[in-house]
């Protein structure tokens, strides 16, 4: 993962290394788990909420929430899942 934040970085930008590395560390665990709901939470619009990683995110099933109440709808609708 590491590696790959040195050699081929997500987030564009020299300066951006360290919200690379949490996104590399964030898709290896959601291609390890494929099977179960995947959410990510930032603020961090200007780095997670391009167009670019918003397409990577999705391709490992992971869903944006960059807002905490849609973040809390979401996690209540997994639960209301679970229940029924």
């Amino acid at each position: 993962m590491l590696e790959n934040t040195f050699n081929t970085p997500l987030v564009p930008g020299k300066n951006q290394r360290r919200d690379d590395f949490i996104l590399q560390v964030i898709l290896a665990h959601a291609e390890n788990h494929v099977s179960i709901p995947k959410a990510f939470f930032s603020e961090n619009t200007k780095d997670f909420g391009n167009t670019n990683i918003q397409q990577v995110l999705v391709n490992v099933e992971i869903n944006y929430f960059f807002q905490v109440a849609s973040l809390q709808r979401w996690l209540n609708e997994q639960n209301n899942k679970t229940v029924t």
